[in-house]
């Protein structure tokens, strides 16, 4: 039994390991501008996010963040799942932090937010009144159901990239009272105004581009793992077909 756990810890050290290089290889070092720090007041940050809110865009980001119902560390996860050599496939795919998150953004009336993880891929699709949750795992069928608007948005991934300042600050138990931090910092592929609202131990920070453009996202809170949003690739181009229903 002791040899057993003795062979997991290693194992999930080393897989630890290969995840926190295959995170950071990819990275390109930028070279941060000068900081420049403001305090400002929670109604500039919700006219940034206004902006957000009228900038027609289909953004693709890259995502980072542990899956819901699961330890916040990777090595604990890891050890959950991974017993032996042939359980490293598994372990990987369920305990990989990393994702990608598509936004075809057309507001007020349209968006559409598709996120993969863990091999699930699922979308949310909104036009109005009219919402469809889809969901893809293992290179299985899609399957779509039809939802209320604001019941998926607040059950969806990511769902902080197109909701509200209040509606955000108020899931991480965060008052909207204090002033808001702006730093000006690179992110990604550009230069962006950071804002930044902190109370105890949770935070929450939005990131734009100087069109207005959501760039970056992160969410930290006290009883669960962060989650990190940073764009890899950003368009003006919105297609229509991407707001077709599913079968349509």
């Amino acid at each position: 039994m002791a040899a057993t756990l003795g062979r997991t810890s290693i194992l999930a050290t080393l897989l630890v390991g290969a995840l926190a290089t295959a995170c950071t290889s990819t990275s390109v070092p930028q070279a941060d501008p000068s900081p420049r720090n403001l305090t400002v007041t929670i109604g500039d940050l919700q006219k940034a996010l206004d902006r957000w809110h009228h900038v027609a865009a289909t953004v693709v980001y890259r995502t980072d963040r542990q899956q819901p119902g699961l330890p916040s560390s990777a090595h604990q996860c890891l050890r959950r799942f991974v017993d032996d050599r042939a359980d490293i496939p598994i372990g990987l795919a369920k305990c990989d932090p990393s994702g990608v998150a598509r936004l075809v953004w057309d507001p007020p009336d349209r968006w559409r937010l598709e996120v993969t993880e863990a091999n699930r891929t699922i979308s949310a699709t909104v036009v109005g009144d009219r919402a469809t949750v889809c969901a893809r795992a293992n290179g299985r069928d899609e399957r779509c159901r039809r939802r209320a608007g604001d019941r998926l948005v607040r059950g969806f991934p990511f769902h902080e990239l197109v909701t509200g300042v209040r509606a955000v600050l108020d899931e991480l138990g965060i008052d909207g009272l204090e002033p808001v931090t702006v730093t000006h910092r690179s992110v990604g592929i550009a230069v962006a105004d950071c804002f930044e609202r902190a109370s105890g131990g949770s935070s929450a920070v939005w990131c734009f581009g100087s069109d207005g453009a959501l760039l970056a996202l992160e969410l930290h809170a006290e009883d669960r793992a962060p989650t990190l949003v940073e764009v890899k690739r950003i368009s003006s181009d919105v297609r229509w077909t991407s707001f077709d229903a599913p079968g349509s």
